[in-house]
């Protein structure tokens, strides 16, 4: 008697797996259109496209679609200009799905603090982009104990050059020890002075650990985003024909021949 009840059990167990599987699998994954965008940076153009099922807990603000790079007040303080923010949420693809995490998507414009760089190189790139986050490291980190600091990079070797479509970038991240904070930092120059940074922060809960958030649910989107971009330079924006020549700079081999 005691076998049967337990075969049953066992029956009714493997039922309710079948059952759930095939609402699992049978489950329409939703697909959003992604939707174009378009920024104009002193007549520098940059295209990007992006979904719209953004998350409804992080209500955001107006894409700013037009900047005035020669505004005298436009970087009070050093400060960069804040052009997007939004949030993207995640759900698991079980029958009972539940909320796995966030992902962030920020764009601000910069503008360099030490004109004398040739930014169109990328090691002068790099030092450029340097100055600007020992400023973030010191703001970020400021009273925060040495244990939940967030590490900044300090080395050359930290950064890669992905090419996305046409559009060479410099790419690296940040993050805490315990991977509790990470965020993937993009960079392109707009013009001699001007750069933009695109950042991807991870928001996961605690039931899925940081790296198993980002590859499974938001690499792809981020990619995606990633590859929609295009820069439309101004034909009196110099930087353009610098980029050209220096096309073909390899960053690895450059930090080669720096030791």
């Amino acid at each position: 008697m005691l076998k049967k009840k337990i075969l049953l059990i066992i029956l009714v167990a493997i039922s309710m797996l079948s059952i759930t599987q095939l609402f699992a699998s049978s489950k329409e994954t939703k697909k959003h259109p992604y939707m174009p965008r378009q920024i104009n940076l002193s007549g520098n153009i940059v295209n990007f496209s992006m979904p719209e099922n953004f998350s409804k807990d992080f209500p955001a603000d107006d894409l700013i679609e037009e900047v005035k790079l020669e505004n005298k007040n436009l970087f009070d303080r050093g400060k960069p200009v804040e052009l997007l923010r939004r949030w993207w949420g995640f759900k698991s693809d079980s029958f009972f799905s539940n909320e796995i995490g966030v992902m962030m998507m920020t764009m601000h414009v910069y503008e360099i603090n030490d004109i004398s760089k040739n930014i169109s190189h990328p090691i002068e790139f790099i030092e450029a982009i340097q100055k600007d986050l020992t400023e973030r490291d010191k703001d970020e980190n400021l009273g925060r104990s040495e244990e939940f600091k967030v590490v900044y990079p300090t080395s050359y070797d930290s950064y890669v050059q992905k090419k996305f479509n046409r559009l060479t970038w410099l790419r690296n991240a940040t993050g805490t020890f315990d991977e509790k904070q990470i965020t993937y930092h993009y960079w392109i120059q707009i013009t001699n002075k001007h750069y933009l940074t695109v950042e991807f922060n991870f928001a996961p809960n605690n039931n899925i650990s940081m790296r198993s958030f980002i590859d499974i649910y938001c690499r792809d989107l981020l990619e995606k985003i990633m590859s929609s971009f295009d820069i439309i330079y101004s034909n009196e924006n110099t930087i353009k024909y610098k980029l050209e020549n220096n096309s073909q700079l390899k960053l690895e081999q450059l930090i080669k021949e720096l030791d």
